[in-house]
């Protein structure tokens, strides 16, 4: 919806997307993200600087949860993402978008896996596609390997 007042036109879009967080990740005290914008004005969720840095931090934190925390299944990367232990509803919607097996150990550090995780979660996080649509492949993949580029020297 896009409402005009004067000479500004003002976007009514997701949280997540007038954030340019598109995972809603939650502000906690003390951690400053690479990308984070100087003025932090949502009380709850980080506000980063560009899409890019938002998408990387999502690619770092899902790693993160597999590198150090040994998760791997959907069940336990999302009840993990979203801070809840009945997150049911949000797995079933991950597991059916990427037609993926609730028993499935996910490996994160492949772009064709991590980045549908991201893809998903961006979708339930927003309530819609990402701006309109989906977040392009290139895009997501470019901030995945911001993220990790370790993982990425050689294999992709």
């Amino acid at each position: 919806m896009v409402c005009s007042m004067g000479d500004t036109i003002w976007t009514t879009l997701p949280r997540g997307e007038r954030l340019h967080n598109p995972g809603c990740i939650r502000t906690v005290k003390g951690q400053v993200w690479e990308g984070q914008a100087e003025e932090q004005t949502d009380p709850d969720l980080v506000v980063f600087k560009s899409d890019h840095w938002g998408l990387r931090a999502m690619a770092r934190v899902l790693g993160n949860y597999q590198k150090r925390h040994g998760l791997k299944t959907v069940k336990e990367i999302i009840t993990r993402w979203c801070g809840r232990e009945n997150a049911k509803d949000y797995v079933a919607f991950v597991l059916e978008r990427n037609k993926w097996n609730s028993e499935w150990k996910l490996d994160l550090t492949r772009c064709h896996v991590i980045i549908p995780m991201m893809s998903a979660i961006i979708r339930w996080e927003n309530g819609r596609e990402y701006a309109g649509g989906e977040v392009r492949y290139t895009e997501m993949k470019a901030a995945v390997v911001a993220a990790w580029p370790e993982w990425f020297k050689q294999k992709e």
